[in-house]
């Protein structure tokens, strides 16, 4: 799982190097404090998926960018707070639930026509909860807590008329725990939007 680790780290590295070649200006460079929501599906991977069959919430996000840029792109740091139910009818356990809290250090790239792509790599802790079924009461069967990373790229579009004030995200995320021998992976798709206050 160390070449998962070094590969997120790598791509956002491209994109930070690459970034000041294709930014465009973007009328969202001078907003500060943003705050959006989102929903969010998840499904799991490897031995995790003999368990859980998916996982399906929501969340709030509040960000903001450093004073500094990077060319003419912001780079900040956000708070992802988010909730969800846990779906395992047909495997090793009964429904659960599942909560999560991560701070991601985000980069913006501004496209043309409103557009942005913002990498995001980053560490949270998950807390969740499976009812197992008897016959496999060797896994956690309590409210238990794990560490998660997350690799995602997010597609922006803010419609012009508001100045980059409002933008909707569509968030393709990758998050593992690369500490435990059982390890957790998860794939899966954020959608919202995001609200941008001027500094």
């Amino acid at each position: 799982m160390k070449k998962c680790t070094l590969f997120a780290i790598a791509a956002l590295m491209v994109a930070l190097v690459a970034a000041p070649l294709s930014a465009q200006e973007s009328s969202s460079d001078e907003l500060g404090l943003r705050i959006g929501a989102f929903g969010f599906g998840q499904l799991p991977a490897n031995e995790y998926s003999e368990s859980i069959d998916g996982l399906l919430g929501g969340g709030v996000t509040i960000g903001y960018p450093f004073p500094a840029k990077i060319g003419n792109n912001q780079f900040g740091i956000s708070f992802h707070i988010q909730g969800g139910y846990l779906f395992a009818q047909g495997g090793k356990a009964d429904d659960g639930w599942d909560a999560l809290v991560m701070t991601n250090l985000w980069f913006r790239i501004g496209l043309p026509a409103g557009f942005a792509l913002v990498p995001e790599l980053g560490y949270g802790v998950d807390v969740r909860h499976v009812d197992v079924k008897p016959a496999y009461e060797t896994l956690p069967s309590t409210v238990y807590a794990d560490q998660l990373i997350e690799a995602a790229l997010s597609l922006r579009w803010g419609p012009p008329a508001l100045n980059g004030h409002l933008e909707f995200e569509l968030t393709p995320q990758f998050l593992f725990n690369p500490f435990n021998d059982g390890m957790t992976i998860l794939g899966g798709l954020r959608l919202g939007f995001v609200y941008a206050f001027d500094k």
